[in-house]
């Protein structure tokens, strides 16, 4: 029985050894690690590069061709990936200062109807449909921010 028991007790340290758990479990936890350092990178520089666009298109001059060019790029590139609507919102910023109207309202309908309680999108589609020549885009756009904005007494 002694002899039983010192050769499990021999088996299970064999396999212990020959099957290395910690290193096994190393390379899943610095893969795991590794991804989610990249995920919160590319947030930054989503983050930034959201920044950098929406100051130039926010400047109180018209943009350049250079500028514009500029700001396109950086908003291609912040919208890796990105969920969040605010690349689309300063996209159509830029095409409504290029005057581009079109595009400018096809992209804010586009974010009003993934996001219909977003003022701010409904808002600054009127104003450019307003800009535009669409006057029922305008009208409908003005309704929606009258239905969202509480009165205020």
């Amino acid at each position: 029985m002694i002899d039983t028991a010192n050769s499990v007790h021999a088996a299970v340290g064999q396999i212990q050894n020959h099957v290395p758990v910690r290193s096994t479990l190393r390379i899943p936890v610095a893969a795991v690690a590794l991804a989610v350092s990249a995920w919160f990178a590319l947030g930054w520089v989503q983050a930034r590069d959201t920044g950098r666009a929406d100051a130039l298109v926010s400047g109180s001059t018209r943009l350049s061709a250079a500028r514009a060019t500029q700001a396109r790029s950086l908003l291609d590139s912040a919208g890796t990936l990105n969920p969040d609507r605010t690349v689309d919102l300063v996209r159509a910023h830029l095409a409504f200062d290029q005057h581009h109207y079109e595009t400018a309202i096809r992209i804010l309908e586009s974010v009003t109807r993934s996001e219909p309680q977003n003022v701010f999108a409904w808002s600054q589609l009127g104003y450019t449909a307003g800009a535009g020549g669409r006057l029922s885009v305008a009208r409908l756009a003005g309704r929606h921010v009258a239905q969202l904005v509480p009165k205020i007494r």
